[in-house]
This record gives structure tokens, sequence and C-alpha cells, in this order.
């Protein structure tokens, strides 16, 4: 845990753990050459004993020529704030206290004072609240530049050693109270443990959570691998690849969603078991479908898995292959503002929707669209649709799956009966269209060749002719969006 020219800031709050702690280290000073830097923060709940425990440390680090660092803080105030519990909102300013004078003083090292007790009531409070692998793991002995040197003893050896050297402490009274949800397992839930089941208990459960600790560093790092080949970020917004997740192990599996939700977030309380399942469960749902989660998350089904980002994110991304259902009806999921044309059908810049409407264009926020595809066997060419969202292909010169997606590289259309093409960027030029809006456009795709660009044009390659054996008909039944209503073909 040390090593020679380490700075360790530790924290004293002047009870027999932290006392213990501080005593041991400035005697392991005579042996090892590193330096310490008590800190101790007065939470001000206790009125004149708090101040009584704050001199006692004075006095302590004093006698033993450690400097001191000390942090008063109204934690009720700040609890009250922040809407935490006082525990909470104690640990929260705790860390705050040695983390400002870590960097103050250029520590290497953060010393607490945990036990094995204090493991095992951890323990037994993320197993009733409910918690993962992690969490049954408890406290681990060092971690993230933190270092708990007392993990390997109960308190009752603390306290037998304070005692044998006639070392000091205070008590604080509030450790007796029932008031807080930790001092309820500490004061009535392992006294019974240890009286009516085995009186090893708290060392029995510390084997435990040091053997699920071992096996929380294997599960991580294959989880690592997981999220290093199965998942891909693109702007803000990071994809579940489905082919990698739906064939790994189910314990990966949700631990690489849980983490992914934390890192997006960057938080963990609120996070649990039930929204990875949500996302989980998308996998299996039909393209566009998405569920909403902690922190403004969202988590959207799409072609090849699943997109999970803050809200509003997504509004600026390209919309995500899908392939057509020939024939039949499915529902696209279109992620940014799409750029639609208030033509006939889909819009009227009269309406309450041309308040967003700008040059003709309505801009669509994120939402759902419907395709409807049918093979016509018998038609006849004077039936041809002029409805700007219903449109007849010709069915047998399609080479590859259609797909409809946003713009790629190397897109072509064609412009004209005797072949000539057209590359989708010139068009878009040609068209006046806005590079912010070319990505929000959805297209009709046979490989690299445009049939359609839905609200503006199709393809002249692909028109029914009279040597048309099977028409495509392609329909934009409706635009299910974030608004009130929708906006229906006529």
């Amino acid at each position: 845990m040390l090593v020679p020219g380490d700075k360790v800031i530790v924290g004293v709050s002047g009870g027999a753990d932290s006392v213990c702690l501080f005593s041991m280290l400035a005697d392991y000073r005579l042996e090892m050459d590193f330096s310490m830097v008590a800190v101790h923060v007065n939470h001000n709940l206790r009125g004149q004993a708090a101040l009584d425990d704050q001199q006692y440390v004075e006095r302590l680090c004093e006698q033993a020529g450690v400097p001191l660092e000390i942090c008063s803080e109204d934690v009720a105030a700040y609890a009250r704030e922040q809407k935490q519990s006082l525990e909470e909102a104690g640990r929260e300013v705790r860390r705050r206290a040695f983390a400002s004078a870590k960097e103050k003083f250029g520590a290497t090292k953060i010393a607490t004072a945990h036990h094995m007790n204090d493991n095992a009531e951890t323990m037994l409070l993320n197993l009733a609240r409910g918690t993962g692998l992690k969490g049954l793991g408890g406290i681990s002995p060092y971690g993230d530049g933190i270092i708990r040197p007392l993990l390997c003893l109960t308190r009752a050896e603390i306290e037998r050693y304070l005692a044998k050297r006639q070392i000091p402490y205070c008590t604080d009274e509030s450790n007796r109270s029932n008031a807080y949800t930790r001092n309820r397992i500490r004061n009535h839930v392992i006294p019974y443990l240890e009286s009516e089941i085995n009186e090893k208990c708290v060392a029995h459960m510390n084997e435990t959570m040091e053997q699920l600790r071992s096996l929380q560093e294997y599960v991580s790092q294959q989880m690592n691998l997981l999220l290093s080949n199965g998942t891909r970020e693109s702007k803000g917004r990071l994809y579940l690849e489905q082919c990698i997740f739906t064939e790994s192990a189910d314990v990966l599996v949700n631990t690489a969603i849980l983490q992914v939700l934390k890192d997006i977030s960057g938080k963990e309380k609120d996070l649990s078991a039930v929204h990875v399942q949500l996302v989980r469960e998308l996998f299996d749902k039909q393209v566009g479908r998405s569920v909403d989660l902690p922190y403004n998350m969202q988590a959207v089904r799409s072609y090849d898995g699943i997109m999970i980002c803050r809200k509003g994110e997504q509004t600026t991304g390209r919309i995500e292959p899908v392939p057509l259902l020939i024939p039949g009806e499915q529902t696209v999921f279109l992620p940014g503002r799409q750029a639609i044309p208030l033509s006939d059908g889909l819009g009227d810049s009269n309406s309450e929707y041309g308040k967003d409407a700008e040059d003709g264009i309505w801009k669509m926020e994120s939402g759902n669209m419907e395709i409807e595809c049918t093979v016509l066997d018998t038609f006849s060419i004077d039936g041809i649709p002029q409805k700007p969202y219903t449109k007849w292909f010709d069915y047998d010169i399609i080479v590859n799956t259609l797909v409809v997606r946003g713009r790629q590289q190397g897109d072509i259309i064609s412009v004209s009966r005797n072949g000539g093409t057209q590359k989708l960027k010139s068009y878009f030029t040609n068209e006046k269209i806005p590079g912010s809006r070319r990505d929000l456009i959805p297209l009709i795709a046979d490989g690299s060749h445009i049939l359609w660009i839905v609200g503006y044009r199709m393809s002249s390659a692909y028109q029914v002719t009279g040597n048309t054996k099977r028409v495509l008909q392609i329909r934009i039944k409706n635009i299910q969006t974030e608004c009130p209503d929708h906006m229906e073909e006529k």
C-alpha cells in the first residue's frame, strides 16, 4: 500500500478507528520513509461535542508532529441542498475534503480507517438494497489512490490495540443512534448474527468478499473485451452491436450495459438491474423502439443493435440503415430533425406544424416513419400515383436488398432515362439543400443507387415503363413524431 517517498492524507475523526490508523502510520514512519498530513472534517452536527473532537485531533497531531488540515462544513445544509441523507452528504463532504487536501499537499495516497465490521455492514447493506457482483465484493483494500490498512482487523481488535497502548479516543454518541441505516445494521443485525448464528460471521463475510472481488476483477477484464469488440461510438452516441452482445454470457452483457450507462451518465446511484433489463429487451424489439432511462438517457433499437445516448443527442445523428420489409409494413426510427418538404400530403405551411417551417421545409423532431411496401403483379401504367409520398418502382431491376438510410459516401441518383447519373452531393447542392439538413433526409437505396430521396425526387432508372412486369409500391403512411399529432398522406 505504501512505498518510500509517499505522502499520505490520513482522515482522522478522533474516533477509535481513525486514531488507530493515525497511530499505526505514525509509528510506521520509523520503518519506511513517507510523510503524513491529517485531515479532520467537522460536520457541525453535534455542537460542542464536535468541537471537542476537533480539539482532540489538533493535540494528537501536534504531539506526533503531523500537519493538520481542518475542514468545517454544514453537512445538514448540504444534505438539504443536494436532497441527500445526512449519511450520504457526510460521505461526499469527506471525500471532497480528502481529495482537496491531496491536491493541495501533492499527496500520493489517501488512507481511511475502514475495518472488517465496516465491510460486513457494507455487504449486508448492498445485499438488502439490491446489488450486483461489485456491491457484494464490499470495500477494496486499495483502489483509486485510496488505501485501507485496517480492513484486515475487526473493531474489537482495534479497541484492544488502543487499550494496550493506552491511547485515548473520542466516542461519537450519534453512532449509537438508530436513525441511520448503517447504525441499525451495526447495532442490531451484526450483533444478532454473531450471538445467534456464528461469532466469526464478520470474518467469514470478509473472506467471501475477497473471493468475490477476485471474481469481479476477472469479470471486469472480460467485460472490457466485450466493450472493446462489441461497441462503437459516434458523435456522443454509443452503439451496442447485437451480433456480439447476444452471443455473450449474461453476466458479461449485464455488467457491460451497466458500465455503459454509468459512463454516459457519469453517475451510478440510481442505475440498477431493472434498467439493464430494459435495455436488453430492446434487442428483441422492432427498430425504432426506445426506452427512457435515468439521468436523461435513452436507449433506441437500431438496425444492428442498440444506440444509447443522452436525450437530445440523437437529434443530430444519421438515419441508421434498415432493410425494407417487402412486402410488409414497418416502422423506421428517424433519429434527427428531419428535413421534410411542406408539399401536398405530409404538411401544410399554414398548419400548426408550419410554426417550425423554414423555406418550405418542415423540421421534424426525432420520431417514427411508417413504411408500407407492396408488390403489384397486376397494374395499369396509367395508374401511377401522383402523390408525393407514394411511389412506384420497377421491382425486377432492383439488384440489392433495399434499405432506408441516411446519405453515404458514393451515393448517386439517376436523373435521366438514358442512364445519366448525378452524385447525391451534387443534387443537394443544385437544389440548395443546406449541409445541416443533408444527413437528416431519409433515402431509399439499392446499394449506392438512390431510388428515392423521400420528399424530393425518385430515380429515373427505376421508373415503371411498358416493359415492367412487377411494381414495387412504397408508401410513407405517416410520420409519428414527438409532436402531439401526426401528419398522414391524404
